[in-house]
């Protein structure tokens, strides 16, 4: 949905990668199973529409890529329905509900053509779903896992990749005149894992070309890369993975606007705390009912002097070192619905999100936000909607009338 306020006006809706579908008719079915209800119990049956988010799975994006008439049928559909959709969620190119993803979420590698190939379709697709003039985003990752290589090498692969979709998308909106920008999102044990990370990446190795770096210069000339990357690669300003590595988020997005990096997106998302570890033996307890075999659950601990300590799984604090009970905190890479406070003996992060949502309206930016909980179907049963159960409709309708009474707070409002 579209909200009015003192400032531009932003976009608000849901991921859809909550929903477990991999090809367009799946993606149809679950859009009339849970959007079209959320639309009528949020904005009536002859209200505005209501923001996607749109997650297209490889298989989803290359029947509407290579299909004009489907792709209109599609957005026929979309239109009919109250739908309208304004990011793309490109991050896993497929199965993101299988029995396992963890860390093959980050496959393709930014660098190989496959991840290029998909994300360059999904781009095309989403310039012929939005209005003429309109801006859109889709988000990735930031080049890929590091613990299968940071090397300088696997890092110049990653930055030409990026390069690459950047001219590509010049070309596009050339085209089509839609401005896609290409959102990175950084996550724990990710190419870029922090806010400084990524401004480091894309400063010191996109928007610098080393003498003799033919392979960028083969796309454009120089000159024009360098404006590419500036224009078409932004951010995607997740405010769990960033509260997750506890960043000061308000402090994180004044770093971007600095650096000169865009924010495609704010993907409104809430994580996990453990208070105090050692004297909180029931919230350590706690968060070991969140680990289960499908997704990462990285955790960060945050230590007295300020120093961080990481594990790559909720698992592996199950028996904490004593270094992880020195900590002041964890923080666990677990989404939660964004209206929890608390869950049991488990804080949440969701001050950190507030602080982010105010600080992004104040800046007057406008800009797209994005509610993400993708893990609803694996959280246990107090983690879903008010913690008393009830459907995925029920708990999306809770985060949004959330996030729309916070923004309310800050004077926005629906048109």
């Amino acid at each position: 949905m579209i909200l009015h306020g003192p400032g531009p006006p932003l976009r608000l809706g849901y991921c859809t990668n909550v929903h477990k579908a991999e090809t367009l008719g799946e993606i149809e079915a679950a859009l009339d199973a849970h959007a079209v209800p959320l639309r009528r119990r949020l904005l009536g049956e002859s209200g505005p529409p209501l923001g996607l988010g749109l997650h297209l799975p490889k298989a989803a994006v290359e029947e509407l890529f290579s299909s004009r008439v489907r792709l209109e049928a599609f957005r026929v559909f979309l239109e009919s329905r109250g739908l309208f959709v304004f990011t793309l969620n490109a991050f896993p190119v497929g199965g993101f509900h299988a029995a396992r993803v963890k860390e093959e979420v980050f496959r393709p590698k930014w660098g190989e053509k496959d991840r290029l190939q998909y994300t360059l379709a999904a781009a095309a697709v989403l310039a012929r779903l939005l209005p003429k003039g309109e801006r859109g985003s889709v988000s990735t990752h930031t080049g890929s896992f590091k613990p299968w290589g940071n090397s300088k090498e696997d890092r110049r692969s990653i930055a030409l990749g990026i390069a690459e979709a950047a001219g590509a998308l010049s070309r596009l909106q050339e085209s089509t005149g839609r401005e896609i920008v290409l959102s990175l999102e950084p996550e724990p044990f990710s190419t870029s894992e922090t806010t400084e990370e990524l401004v480091a990446f894309v400063r010191g190795e996109m928007l610098v070309a080393p003498d003799g770096d033919r392979d960028r210069r083969m796309l454009m000339d120089a000159s024009r890369a360098e404006e590419a990357v500036r224009r078409f690669v932004g951010v995607c300003f997740d405010t769990a993975h960033l509260a997750v590595q506890f960043e000061d988020l308000p402090a994180s997005a004044e770093v971007l606007r600095r650096a000169g990096l865009r924010v495609g997106k704010v993907q409104v998302s809430n994580a996990l705390e453990v208070p105090s570890p050692a004297q909180n033996p029931s919230a350590r307890a706690a968060l070991q009912r969140f680990d289960e075999p499908r997704y990462l659950h990285q955790v960060v601990g945050r230590l007295p002097h300020g120093g961080r300590i990481r594990a790559l799984e909720i698992g592996d604090v199950a028996k904490p070192a004593p270094e992880w009970l020195a900590a002041e905190a964890w923080r666990s890479h677990v989404h939660v619905p964004i209206h929890l406070e608390s869950i049991g003996a488990l804080r949440t992060t969701r001050p950190d999100l507030e602080a982010a949502l105010e600080a992004f309206v104040e800046a007057g930016e406008g800009g797209d936000l994005e509610i993400e909980t993708y893990t609803w179907d694996v959280l246990p049963e107090e983690a879903r909607g008010d913690g008393t159960g009830g459907s995925l409709v029920d708990s999306l309708e809770r985060e949004f009338r959330f996030a729309l009474g916070f923004l309310e707070g800050l004077g926005y409002r629906p048109a």
